[in-house]
C-alpha cells in the first residue's frame, strides 16, 4: 500500500526502560522550538487486548491483565490482537498527521512487539510481520539499546510498573539478533537521557532533517 505523505516519521524502537518515550518527548519539544509541527504519538491504549483480558476474567482465568489474556487466548491471539491495534493507531493517528504536513515521533512500535513475540517462541511470527507490513515504514527508526540492568533499574525507579527480568532480557535479547538485519540506527541507551538526546539530534542533522534549533537538555 502506498501513502503520500508530507511530514517524517520517526519511531523509537527498544524495551521497557530504554527510555523511549523519554527520547521521544525530547526530540518531539526540540522539533516544535525549531520550527517544526511535530506530533507526539503515544498510542497505548490497546482496545482489542483490553477485550481479551476482560474475556479472560470473565472465564476465571488466573493472572492480570496481559497474562490472564495469553492464559486464555495464547501467545499468538494475543499479540495479533496487540499488533492489530497499533495498525488502527497507524491509519488514525499517524498517517493523518503526516499527510498533512506534520512530524510524528513514535515511541511505542510494532518492532518491538515483534521482538517480544519472538523471545517468548511465538509460532506465528511469519503472520505478525503480515501485519507490520500493513504499516508504511518510518522514515528513521532509532534503536535504543539499553542493557537489562540498566532497564530494569529505571522501571523500578519509576515506581508505576514492574517486568519480569527473564523476559526483559530475552526481548533484549530478539532486539540485537534483529538489529543488524534492519534500518534502525544503534544508539546506547545505557547513558544518562541529555547524551543520548544529543546524539539523536547529532543524527537527525546528519541526514539533513534537524530544524535550524538545538537540542534540548537540562
Amino acid at each position: 500500500m502506498t501513502v503520500t505523505t508530507g511530514g517524517v516519521h520517526i519511531q523509537f524502537v527498544g524495551v521497557d526502560g530504554a527510555g523511549k518515550s523519554t527520547q521521544a518527548a525530547m526530540l518531539h519539544r526540540a522539533l516544535r522550538e525549531g520550527g517544526i509541527d511535530s506530533v507526539l504519538c503515544e498510542g497505548k491504549h490497546d482496545f482489542s487486548v483490553s477485550l481479551l483480558q476482560a474475556l479472560a476474567r470473565q472465564r476465571g482465568t488466573p493472572g492480570e491483565g496481559y497474562e490472564a489474556a495469553v492464559s486464555y487466548f495464547g501467545l499468538e491471539v494475543t499479540m495479533a490482537a496487540q499488533l492489530l491495534d497499533m495498525v488502527r493507531d497507524h491509519y488514525t493517528m499517524v498517517l493523518p498527521h503526516l499527510q498533512a504536513g506534520n512530524w510524528v515521533v513514535q515511541s511505542r512500535t510494532i518492532a518491538a512487539k515483534l521482538a517480544f513475540a519472538h523471545s517468548q517462541g511465538a509460532n506465528n511470527l511469519d503472520q505478525l510481520r503480515a501485519i507490520e507490513a500493513a504499516c508504511r515504514p518510518a522514515e528513521l527508526m532509532f534503536f535504543l539499546d539499553a542493557s537489562p540492568r540498566t532497564a530494569l533499574s529505571r522501571v523500578d525507579t519509576r515506581g508505576i510498573d514492574t517486568e519480569n527480568p527473564r523476559l526483559l532480557a530475552a526481548t533484549v535479547d530478539s532486539l540485537r539478533q534483529a538489529a543488524p538485519g534492519s534500518p534502525w540506527v544503534r544508539i546506547d541507551a545505557d547513558r544518562d537521557q541529555d547524551t543520548v538526546h544529543c546524539e539523536v539530534w547529532k543524527i537527525l542533522e546528519g541526514r539533513g532533517l534537524a530544524p535550524g534549533g538545538k537540542p534540548v537538555v537540562r
